[in-house]
């Protein structure tokens, strides 16, 4: 039962994987434009499905200490699978007085990076990028 268990939730993280990839290349564009309120949509649905299935573990499997040992493991997985999946996709604004600074959420990156090759001599793709801007804050401009 619990090699069942197991044999599952990794179906389920496999396919859900492979539809991230393939989401990804197909509505690229949209995505990015929607990152922060699909990333805490997805959030919420998890942590709903944890509590869920948390309360199904411990319903399921005879031993207390086991269920509890079990969610224990599913909870580090899910921290160590946060921290190797980066942050969603943002730039930055840098105040050159003081160092203040400011996320922005909204870039054009596919059609960037499409007008960017377009001219290119040299690069047939671009694997990723950077982008920072600097100026005056509001407070350091009074």
């Amino acid at each position: 039962m619990l090699l069942t268990i197991f044999v599952a939730a990794m179906a389920v993280m496999l396919i859900s994987l492979i539809g991230v990839i393939l989401t990804q290349k197909a509505a690229g564009n949209f995505l990015e434009k929607n990152i922060s309120k699909l990333i805490s949509f997805a959030a919420g649905v998890f942590l709903v499905t944890a509590l869920v299935l948390a309360q199904e573990v411990y319903h399921l499997i005879d031993s207390s200490l086991l269920s509890v040992g079990l969610i224990i493991v599913g909870y580090g997985l899910a921290w160590t699978m946060h921290i190797l999946i980066p942050e969603s996709h943002h730039h930055h604004i840098v105040c050159e007085q003081c160092g203040a600074l400011e996320d922005i959420e909204n870039c054009n990156q596919v059609s960037l990076q499409k007008e960017i090759l377009k001219h290119s001599k040299s690069f047939k793709v671009i694997n990723s990028h950077s982008l920072e801007f600097f100026g005056i804050c509001k407070n350091c401009g009074k």
